[in-house]
């Protein structure tokens, strides 16, 4: 008998007071450092009362005998109740419901009956009383129950057996448990057919995902994001210049906390997608975050500390060093030397032991000495390089050994550490529920001086206005900073140099070593490759990024079967990106700063009259009618300047020549209306049809709507047969055909003018080279 049990018999029956004591938050925070990396606490008090009115119903309930007053609680497997639980006396028809505590009373013919507990969703239960007057039953999720029932496009649920199309449930564990702070990361090798690209393993860098391939040649291929019924941007941003200078600062969908994921849903293929129109033409991924759940008040506290470092790094050969035609010295990293300018390794033969005869006339060493480093036969090659002493009469290099660096590489790489915390907080009652969870993220990259900062707070609450009206709430806000690495075969990012880099250049001292006293960089080359710590410590990629996703919607249920509800969300993010370059680097020998600012907000308002009916015992309807506008803005400005006046003070002020600013404005709105039937004949034949028609504002006004059918039919032939569940446990057969294509973005029928660098003091226009296609 638990400790709850024996508390309540302890109490008059007409008042009940249940209470669970746990730590409090403050002990649990001040605790943390001696607990394990995954914390979960709850501090929860409940308060019940009860009283004659109860709206506890018992049914069919003709006793002859003497009866047993039973009372009890049914909860789930986290304690929480159960309202609306079945509970039958077996082998009777004496039977009762939870009310919303999850609380249960029952007259019993026997004090040995046994009661027969179900609920939807959870393995049914056998208790047998055994003379008790309280108990309390605890049951389990049914895993092959819930699987049944998924939410499909516009956020409609829909039984799995009968979708005519692929889709694909991934629990908020199966993301959060991958430690990935992309939510896309996450998704690799879960799902068929859907492929990731996952980032270079730098810290914010965007990753891509594709369902089923590439549907365009010169579009965008992957799919649409939905959170909570509200499509989010899942944009690629970076700051380029040129061919030498690329920075990848994340895309859209990284926002999305995976701590705060309940579930997400991928949909494939055109018939799955088709209600979204244009934009559900690669699929797409449905996301539905946590809510409150239960009664009462809990406290649920995680952490995790993930440690990164390189899987694998490229077999390098430490035999030959810098140079050309086995043949090197170091002068001034410009070709001053002996092809000291080239980053290839053709040159002389690393940790070799010197010969006689190498250094004799005709020796293949003897250039060296003609070159005025004369070497001692039996002792190692010795050099002048990059990071020799020099001669403070000569002041020349004096040589040193020629000697390979096998870990330059590798030690160049740090331990990156991704640490996140949520703090969750939920409480419930007859109110409703609602739920507020704070995230901190913090990030540090395996490459130096790398960072990003998290911190998002995500708020969902519930509440029904009347019996038939009810309205939600939810909304994340996400703030983001730090400094990222640069990315693609540029000289900004790190990983080409360490493809280039020559075997004998010692990283460690260019690390303790970035500048000469007059400022200027140290590097093994100068006519290519800045100092790899010099890129990192000096040239930074500061972002910083406010993101604020949110919807409100109502629902009004006419009766068990009809409802309408009407929904508004909205997706806003501001964000800063900066690139600074430092004082004499090689591809800015002046310096250089820019700064672009993204401003993003799309608007979503939809309404949706839904019917789930079953028409006949054999025939089923599941019908919906609805309509969607969609506004969309976007707008950059970017300011930069190609030479500073004073070192190491990044501002348009600085500048020694007038900065350079462009602005890019664009809005787009698409209006629509579409329409669903599925029809079921006893569980095993369905049709589904669905209908989407849009009207784009980047269309020309005179044929500007464009219309999305799509038609699936589905056959379940093992419930037909049925089939022996041993040899085939589910059989299905089905057929589909759906339309989908794209409008275009804006500016696309007409030719248009860009502002382009001015001319001297003369202002510069560019006309765009893709020609539009003719008005029709």
């Amino acid at each position: 008998m638990t400790k709850k049990t024996k508390l309540r018999q302890e109490l008059p029956r007409k008042f009940k007071f249940d209470m669970v004591l746990k730590p409090s938050l403050t002990l649990l925070l001040s605790a943390m450092v001696i607990l394990p990396s995954s914390i979960n606490y709850a501090s929860e008090t409940k308060v019940h009362s009860t009283s004659t009115n109860s709206e506890t119903s018992t049914y069919n309930s003709e006793p002859t005998k003497p009866q047993e007053q039973i009372t009890g609680v049914v909860l789930d497997n986290n304690g929480l109740p159960l309202p609306g639980a079945n509970i039958l006396e077996k082998g009777t028809a004496n039977g009762t419901q939870t009310d919303f505590d999850g609380e249960f009373s029952i007259s019993v013919s026997d004090p040995n009956a046994v009661l027969v507990v179900s609920y939807l969703g959870f393995v049914s239960k056998e208790i047998n009383v055994s003379g008790e007057s309280t108990i309390s039953v605890t049951l389990e999720e049914d895993a092959s129950q819930l699987e049944e029932v998924v939410v499909t496009a516009l956020g409609i649920t829909r039984e799995k057996k009968a979708l005519g199309y692929a889709v694909q449930e991934l629990s908020g564990d199966d993301i959060k448990n991958t430690s990935e702070t992309n939510v896309i990361n996450a998704l690799a090798g879960k799902s068929a057919g859907v492929l990731i690209n996952n980032s270079n393993g730098n810290v914010g860098a965007s990753s891509r995902i594709t369902i089923r391939g590439n549907q365009s040649l010169t579009g965008n291929n992957q799919p649409l994001f939905v959170v909570d019924g509200i499509p989010i941007d899942n944009t690629i941003v970076s700051s380029t210049r040129g061919g030498y200078d690329f920075t990848d600062m994340g895309n859209g969908a990284a926002d999305i906390n995976p701590s705060d994921i309940a579930e997400m849903t991928i949909l494939k293929g055109g018939n799955a997608a088709a209600l979204y129109g244009s934009r559900g033409a690669n699929g797409v991924v449905l996301i539905t975050t946590k809510t409150g759940k239960g009664k009462g008040f809990s406290v649920a506290v995680e952490n995790t500390v993930t440690l990164s470092n390189p899987f694998l790094l490229p077999d390098y050969q430490n035999e030959y060093g810098q140079g050309g035609g086995q043949q090197f010295w170091y002068k001034d990293g410009l070709n001053g030397g002996s092809n000291d300018g080239v980053d290839e390794s053709f040159g002389p033969r690393l940790d070799y032991t010197v010969q006689a005869e190498d250094i004799a006339p005709g020796g293949k060493l003897y250039w060296a000495v003609e070159a005025g480093f004369p070497q001692t036969p039996g002792e190692i090659l010795t050099l002048p390089q990059f990071d020799s002493p020099i001669d403070p009469v000569t002041g020349e290099r004096i040589p040193t050994p020629w000697i390979s660096h096998p870990d330059n590489i590798k030690n160049f790489y740090e331990t990156g550490i991704t640490r996140i915390t949520n703090v969750a907080l939920t409480n419930g009652g007859t109110w409703g529920n609602m739920r507020l969870s704070i995230t901190n993220s913090d990030q540090t990259g395996m490459v130096p001086n790398t960072n990003q900062v998290k911190n998002t707070i995500n708020f969902s609450g519930n509440t029904n206005l009347t019996d038939k009206l009810s309205f939600e709430a939810k909304g994340s806000y996400i703030n983001s900073n730090g400094n990222l690495n640069g990315a693609g075969y540029t000289f900004n990012n790190i990983g080409m140099q360490t493809i280039w880099t020559a075997r004998q250049v010692d990283w460690d001292y260019m690390k303790n070593n970035i500048e000469n006293p007059d400022g200027t960089q140290i590097s093994w080359i100068n006519r290519w490759h800045n100092n790899p710590y010099w890129i990192q410590y000096k040239n930074l990629n500061p972002q910083t990024k406010n993101r604020l996703i949110g919807s409100s919607s109502l629902k009004y249920q006419f009766n068990d079967w009809l409802s309408l509800s009407t929904r508004a969300g909205i997706d806003y993010s501001n964000e800063q990106v900066e690139l600074i370059r430092a004082y004499y680097g090689n591809n800015d020998p002046e310096g250089r700063y820019a700064v672009s600012n993204y401003f993003r907000q799309e608007i979503n308002a939809d309404v949706l009259l839904s019917a789930v009916k079953n028409i006949t015992d054999d025939l089923s309807l599941n019908a919906n009618l609805g309509a969607n506008i969609m506004n969309n803005q976007y707008r950059l400005q970017t300011s930069s300047v190609d030479r500073l006046v004073v070192p190491n003070i990044y501002s348009l002020s600085n500048a020694k020549e007038t900065p350079t600013t462009t602005f890019y404005q664009r809005e787009k709105e698409i209006q629509s209306a579409f329409a669903s039937v599925s029809l079921g004949y006893k569980s095993q034949v369905y049709l589904d049809l669905t209908g989407r028609n849009d009207w784009s504002s980047t269309l020309p006004s005179s044929n500007n709507s464009y219309f999305y059918p799509s038609a699936t039919t589905s056959w379940i032939f093992s419930e037909t047969f049925k089939t022996d569940r041993n040899i085939l446990s589910f059989g299905k057969v089905r057929l589909s055909v759906a339309q989908v294509g794209n409008d275009t973005d804006p500016y696309r029928l007409n030719a248009t003018y860009s502002a382009a660098t001015p001319y001297g003091e003369n202002p510069s226009f560019s006309l765009s080279t893709a020609m539009p296609r003719p008005i029709w």
